[in-house]
């Protein structure tokens, strides 16, 4: 169900209102960070941090550390509004800069904040997965803008319409290359390996995701990038969805054109589910 937001800041003040010239409006030309908040703190706050900073740097929106300052400060006004758990997004625009494409030499940077109720998520369970879809719709590459969480968002739009009562569905590019969901990325179980594809061409690099990356101390193997063919994923043993809001979802059958490819289980993703339980209460 779609939930309208409980509160929306503009640079700090409680409104809706946007200036129609915004070039976030007009051009995608902004990011946006959504973070799940758990007692009143956001888990993955460092990873949501680095890929936004990254995003400022790739944009030329700024210098880093003063955009994250303000991103802090949006965040912690946004909290203040929370009672228990929630969802938090932060949209962070050009701003307003006149007619035509060329941006001001200059960004004057937008910052809104808005405050959702958290998602109803279901109870984890191995065996039972999600039944999805692979999607028609192919990604274009643009190496330039690949991993970070821009604002045109265009490409999921059209996704998420073949959806048709699915919750996720499995995304590839024009070299018919596995890259992600359509809000989530992906975990490949092969035997020996767990494998996420790279996002080096165009994609989203998932907050959890690269949690999981960096953390194969804990959980006793790693999490590996790497080219994900359709013989590869058709081949895995498992797949799963990852994402910040939801976790880690697994797979049971992957439906097209009226052909189904079942999946069986894993215990590497009991494994990352007790981690995520533990480090990040899900």
């Amino acid at each position: 169900m779609h939930k309208q937001a409980h509160t929306t800041l503009v640079n700090g003040v409680e409104t809706s209102a946007l200036s129609i010239a915004d070039r976030g409006l007009a051009y995608g030309d902004g990011l946006f960070e959504t973070m799940r908040v758990v007692n009143g703190s956001v888990p993955l706050l460092d990873y949501h941090l680095e890929r936004f900073a990254n995003g400022v740097e790739r944009l030329s929106f700024g210098q880093r550390k003063p955009s994250c300052k303000r991103f802090k400060e949006t965040l912690n006004e946004a909290l203040s509004e929370v009672s228990g758990d929630a969802l938090v997004k932060i949209i962070v625009t050009r701003g307003v800069g006149g007619r035509g494409y060329t941006p001001p030499a200059h960004a004057d940077l937008c910052f809104i904040a808005q405050v959702f109720d958290d998602v109803d998520r279901p109870a984890f369970s191995q065996s039972r997965g999600m039944s999805v879809i692979e999607c028609q719709h192919r990604l274009a590459h643009q190496p330039f803008l690949a991993g970070i969480k821009h604002l045109n968002r265009l490409e999921q739009v059209i996704l998420s319409a073949e959806l048709k009562g699915h919750s996720e569905g499995l995304v590839f590019d024009y070299a018919d290359q596995l890259v992600e969901g359509t809000k989530s990325n992906i975990l490949l179980f092969e035997a020996g390996r767990v494998v996420t594809p790279k996002l080096d061409q165009c994609g989203v690099r998932g907050t959890l995701r690269d949690f999981l990356m960096d953390s194969s101390e804990a959980l006793g193997f790693s999490v590996e990038e790497d080219i994900v063919s359709r013989s590869r994923y058709h081949e895995a043993n498992a797949i799963a969805f990852v994402s910040s809001v939801m976790g880690i979802r697994p797979i049971k059958s992957v439906h097209r054109d009226g052909f189904k490819h079942d999946y069986g289980s894993d215990s590497r993703i009991m494994d990352i589910h007790s981690l995520l339980k533990h480090k990040l209460f899900y």
